[in-house]
């Protein structure tokens, strides 16, 4: 861990510490034997109680530091920056049947050492969601969402938000949703959100997302089962045996996680896809397995897992045949190691760790991860799904790297937490060959405050 990175982590820790301290401390000039002060309002208790009961106001404010070293795999390499993210909401209730939410972003980074910054960590204020609902009832029959929205599925390992990120991402989409208490379906036509900073953001023209997913949380005792269809399509684009066209990826799966009494956790997700990638056929799959147990008196204190993740990767980049997984839309960021120097593509990955509770406000998380190829023609992609390093003749050795991750998260105060973690990369032999070589570390520690 760098100086500046150990440095920022102490500081917040200090700060949400004693948090908690100024926020119960007695007012000047009334002695303990007096009546106990009421508890001070949040920012938003105190606006909303100004707003009509239809008006509701929220928000949240970020800020993180980061440090990498080793990018690339180049040795002496480093960059150190902060990056903040202010978001504000308004939630209109219109009667029982009708809602509208707006919520605006402004994200910043300072000290970067790219210039300018990219879109992916600076994006001045901007509107960020902004959808209308029309529902049957408050909690089931059906629903319909309008507009710039989230969407989430799953453990979000391939439809997620990004709240990782600095700028997130969200879909310009029609959703229709149906809840019963068997089953909660929904279908909807969407298009991601494209970040530019300086301009208003909009979705690409002909990138289009559409899916279908059902969650039955009753058909598995103590369990949840999704089942779900996507369809996504890119225009202009080029295949490997480089003839232009669009492409049309099919992505079929299921998804079961649960619990097996009060101690064992489990988590399985099995995933297909098919299509055409301009003239090349697209077939191509994926598999994520969990497994926790707690192991103490208190199964929530200590819970030891492992996990087993496989996404295919392409066997023959001539054949016309395309196998690297398309991992869609995720939250990506720390499903594969904490650095995100792997993503959900051309992978065999097993990751072994636990979850330490040592008091009601504080986690703990540490893990161990080893990163293989799934096929040596094929690259390692980092968490967002860009290419990283291939050796085209095919790696004499799978094996990328391994990573241990130590995170910890302390509820300081009413919706104020911080963050510290440390990721280190042990390069592995296609790492070396591939790259110049070095090892990675990341560090970061961050304040978030909700309200």
């Amino acid at each position: 861990m760098n100086k500046c990175g150990l440095v920022t982590a102490i500081a917040v820790v200090l700060f949400g510490l004693c948090a908690p301290a100024m926020a119960q401390g007695t007012p000047p000039g009334q002695g303990s034997a007096s009546a106990p002060a009421p508890k001070p309002k949040g920012l938003a208790a105190e606006v909303n109680d100004e707003l009509p009961d239809w008006v509701r106001f929220g928000g949240e404010y970020r800020f993180r530091f980061e440090s990498f070293s080793g990018m690339k795999g180049v040795e002496d390499t480093r960059d150190g920056y902060a990056l903040s993210r202010l978001r504000l909401d308004l939630l209109f209730k219109l009667g029982d049947h009708v809602r509208l939410f707006v919520q605006g972003q402004d994200s910043q980074a300072g000290g970067m050492a790219a210039n300018p910054d990219p879109p992916t960590h600076e994006n001045t204020f901007d509107l960020r969601q902004a959808w209308i609902e029309i529902r049957q009832r408050e909690k089931t029959g059906w629903a319909l969402r309008i507009g710039r929205q989230e969407l989430a599925y799953g453990d979000q390992r391939l439809v997620g938000s990004l709240n990782w990120s600095n700028v997130a991402r969200t879909f310009d989409a029609a959703k229709l949703t149906y809840t019963h208490s068997h089953v909660s379906v929904d279908a909807f036509a969407s298009s991601v959100v494209a970040i530019s900073d300086n301009v208003f953001d909009k979705h690409v023209d002909g990138a289009n997302f559409y899916g279908i997913h059902a969650t039955f949380p009753k058909a598995v005792h103590k369990a949840q089962l999704d089942a779900y269809t996507f369809w996504k399509t890119n225009p202009h684009i080029v295949d490997e045996l480089s003839k232009p066209g669009d492409a049309d990826t099919w992505t079929y799966g299921a998804r079961l996680a649960g619990s097996a009494g009060s101690r064992i956790e489990y988590g399985l997700e099995a995933t297909g896809q098919a299509g055409t990638f301009a003239t090349s056929d697209i077939r191509a799959a994926a598999f994520h397995g969990r497994l926790s147990v707690g192991v103490l008196r208190n199964p929530a204190l200590l819970r030891p897992r492992i996990e087993f993740n496989f996404a295919s990767g392409d066997e023959d980049p001539a054949d016309g045949r395309r196998g690297t997984f398309d991992q869609l839309f995720p939250t990506g960021h720390d499903k594969n190691g904490l650095i995100d120097q792997v993503g959900y593509r051309n992978l065999r990955k097993v990751r072994a760790g636990a979850t330490w509770k040592p008091h009601g406000r504080v986690v703990v998380d540490l893990d161990y991860s080893d990163f293989w190829l799934d096929e040596a023609r094929d690259g390692l992609y980092d968490a967002a799904g860009n290419l990283v390093a291939r050796i085209p003749a095919g790696a004499v050795s799978k094996h990328v790297a391994r990573e241990l991750d130590i995170q910890a998260g302390i509820n300081v105060a009413p919706g104020t937490t911080i963050g510290v973690g440390y990721g280190y990369w042990f390069p592995g032999s296609f790492w070396k060959a591939a790259t110049p070589g070095a090892s990675r570390d990341f560090v970061y520690s961050s304040l978030t405050y909700r309200f």
